[in-house]
């Protein structure tokens, strides 16, 4: 297995798997071509520093899962300073 970023290239794999399941068939537009909604999400995580959209491959680099990360700055982080030299 293999993970990377997402492409442009993969949205439409990714809304596929996401519209495979019982909650996503009643969320999702899953159609061909699929609704610009779903390109102005990519291009809004992709632009965001604080979001990575990954996909996972098989050995034959087949799209088998995604996966979304969010990164939360959290209250006690400070770059400018190590507390522990303070």
């Amino acid at each position: 297995m293999k993970f990377r970023k997402a492409k442009k290239e993969d949205i439409f794999k990714i809304v596929a798997m996401i519209a495979d399941d019982e909650l996503g068939m009643k969320r999702e537009i899953f159609q061909n071509p699929l609704p610009d909604v779903y390109l102005k999400a990519f291009e809004n995580i992709i632009s965001d520093d604080n979001q990575e959209l990954i996909v996972v491959e098989d050995d034959n680099l087949e799209i088998i899962g995604t996966l979304q990360l969010t990164f939360i700055q959290y209250l006690t982080y400070k770059p400018q300073f190590d507390v522990r030299k303070e």
